[in-house]
């Protein structure tokens, strides 16, 4: 894959939309695209945080550390950023990734994704902006639920 195919898939995503074509290029150039198969852990919970991931397609399913398999709750076809929290945060996994179909992700290194977000603010932006999707969606999910359980 060249770079500008790279370029072109992080154009599609609705978080890179702010992002110009150097800012783009970049990204890409310090990626690494990677594949998963159906069942294929990206990563575990209680691994290390040594990269962030770009799903580009596929979809995952989310396991909590109680084994809590959120499914389909948080489960999304196409882009998400994954493991950024417990880079931002400085620990460990916290759950576990599972590709639910295969999957095509561009993986950033810690050290490269930390520097992204700090030396460039329109990067930085789109992550605070894709955690904030995040955000909304956990609460949505726990809302409905909790909604539900009190019936």
């Amino acid at each position: 894959m060249t770079i500008e195919h790279e370029v072109k898939s992080l154009q599609k995503l609705a978080m890179f939309n702010n992002l110009d074509l150097p800012k783009l290029k970049l990204v890409a150039m310090i990626s690494d695209r990677v594949t998963f198969q159906p069942g294929q852990a990206i990563f575990r919970a209680g691994d290390p945080s040594d990269a962030a991931y770009i799903v580009l397609d596929g979809s995952v399913r989310i396991i909590g550390d109680d084994d809590a398999d959120f499914g389909d709750a948080l489960c999304k076809s196409g882009v998400m950023l994954l493991g950024e929290v417990g880079i931002l945060c400085g620990r460990r996994r916290s759950i576990t990734i599972i590709a639910d179909t295969a999957v095509t992700a561009l993986r950033i290194q810690r050290e490269d994704f930390e520097r992204l977000v700090r030396e460039t603010p329109e990067f930085g932006f789109a992550i605070m902006r894709e955690l904030a999707e995040q955000l909304d969606r956990g609460s949505q999910f726990l809302s409905k639920h909790l909604a539900h359980s009190h019936k």
